[in-house]
């Protein structure tokens, strides 16, 4: 498996490479100073044997090696380890955090510890024991560096320990103690430079700042305090997060990052809003259009008649138009249905009243007019316009003649006048209908009188008497 497999822990709070994850990480998600103890003694066991404890064809089988296997001691894979540093290795990867060294800075006392030359003599004979690789509790911790037992040789000397006191034997096992010296001294300062600049060198992890809900002005403050950076990855609608506010970011809080590495966050552009158009005077056709190209629904309301929209066309719409809404919104429209029509009959020849009354009440504007009729009785209709039956718009104007009668006539003058101009001038006003009397027959033939007289308005026949003397 590629050492740069990962694995995530739940709500993405742990992020780390697999090979150096510790168990309580790996079941819990949690990790502390000796999660990272655990991590520096498994590289120190890369360092001295050339490849990780744990090895799998996924990160899975990984992480349960991890949680359930004890990691091998050094020595096993490479016999040129001193016991003193296979039980360093032992004790910074033990599966219990509480058998670790509690953090850092007593881990690499302990590592300093593996580089103090162990008291020896040309007299001495020791040979160093290491615990036996078993799982191990609470309650049989492994033993520190400092607690690495040394006892001596139980077994009578042989020929070949006796020859391994001769001069030539000691310079060889002088040599041997060297060579092991250098290289604990040598993992020393490697594992030392490292657990540095780990903890307090640029390589430190530091938690990532919650940034959720704060300003972009906020989140670059918190960031930057947190010797951090900022970088806005995308802007997007949230109903909750105001404007210009920090919706999420990768890493989330709390997770461990390397010291001046970049979180990426997602701002929010505020609630999604969108504007309802104007719709009055479009078709359903175009107003639909109109609203999907805004991500809005419609839907009918009502139909309605008017006089001033077109049948089959929007009247008025809600929300109205200018109002913001959000996505998916369905906005209800009202839909003319043109102008609305009314029926009327013919009233002429009939009671004007009646004709008012009836036309009103349908919804017409009557207007009416009076006029002279020799032939419609006084107060019927002599005419209307439009005439019915006949269907028209509501409201339309309706003009109803109504009639007065046949037209008064003004009576002539006739006064000194001879009996055949009287006669002419009455015939030319208007009047057929006449009386001449002549009072005397040798007088001198002109008007002395008239019946009724001169300026009377009478109606068209009315008689008209004439006195001649």
């Amino acid at each position: 498996m590629s050492s740069g497999s990962t694995l995530t822990a739940d709500a993405g709070l742990v992020i780390g490479t697999i090979s150096y994850l510790s168990p309580e990480q790996v079941e819990r998600g949690v990790a502390d100073a000796r999660s990272d103890v655990y991590a520096s003694g498994i590289i120190l066991f890369e360092l001295l044997t050339g490849k990780k404890p744990f090895e799998g064809e996924s990160a899975i089988q990984v992480a349960y090696k991890h949680v359930h296997d004890d990691v091998p001691l050094p020595s096993t894979l490479s016999g040129n380890v001193p016991p003193a540093v296979d039980a360093l290795v032992r004790r910074a990867t033990a599966r219990d955090a509480d058998l670790r060294p509690r953090d850092a800075n007593v881990f690499l006392r302990e590592v300093q510890a593996t580089r103090e030359p162990a008291p020896t003599s040309p007299s001495e004979n020791f040979t160093t024991s290491i615990p036996a690789q078993v799982p191990h509790t609470a309650a049989s911790p492994p033993p520190p560096v400092s607690e690495i037992a040394m006892s001596e040789p139980v077994a009578k000397k042989s020929a070949a320990s006796t020859a391994s006191q001769s001069p030539r034997g000691k310079r060889a096992r002088k040599r041997r103690t060297t060579r092991n010296r250098s290289i604990a001294a040598l993992l020393a300062i490697a594992l030392g430079g490292w657990l540095w600049y780990v903890t307090v060198g640029p390589g430190a992890s530091v938690a990532a700042p919650s940034l959720l809900g704060l300003s972009i002005d906020e989140a670059t403050q918190e960031a930057t305090t947190a010797g951090l950076k900022i970088d806005i990855k995308s802007r997007a609608y949230d109903e909750q997060i105001p404007e210009d506010h920090v919706i999420s970011s990768s890493p989330a809080g709390g997770a461990q990052v390397d010291s001046g590495s970049t979180i990426s966050i997602v701002v929010s552009k505020g609630a999604e809003r969108f504007v309802v158009p104007t719709l009055t005077g479009l078709s359903l056709a175009e107003a639909t259009n109109a609203l999907s190209d805004l991500s809005l629904k419609i839907s009918t309301l009502a139909e309605e008649y008017d006089s001033a929209i077109p049948l089959g066309y929007i009247v008025s719409s809600t929300p109205a138009a200018g109002q913001k809404v959000k996505r998916a919104t369905t906005i209800k429209v009202v839909v003319s249905k043109g102008v609305e029509q009314m029926s009327i009959i013919s009233y002429v020849n009939k009671s004007s009243d009646q004709a008012l009354s009836e036309l009103t009440d349908a919804g017409a504007k009557v207007i009416s007019k009076n006029v002279y009729s020799n032939t419609v009785a006084p107060g019927m209709v002599v005419s209307q316009n439009p005439d019915g039956p006949a269907n028209i718009e509501k409201g339309a104007k309706v003009t109803i003649s109504i009639s007065q009668g046949p037209a008064l006539i003004k009576v002539p003058n006739l006064a000194k006048m001879t009996s055949a101009l009287a006669t002419k001038t009455l015939e030319d006003a208007g009047f057929n209908n006449y009386k001449i009397n002549i009072l005397k027959a040798k007088g001198p033939g002109k008007v002395v009188g008239q019946t009724p007289k001169a300026g009377s308005m009478v109606k068209p026949g009315t008689l008209i008497v004439v006195d001649i003397y």
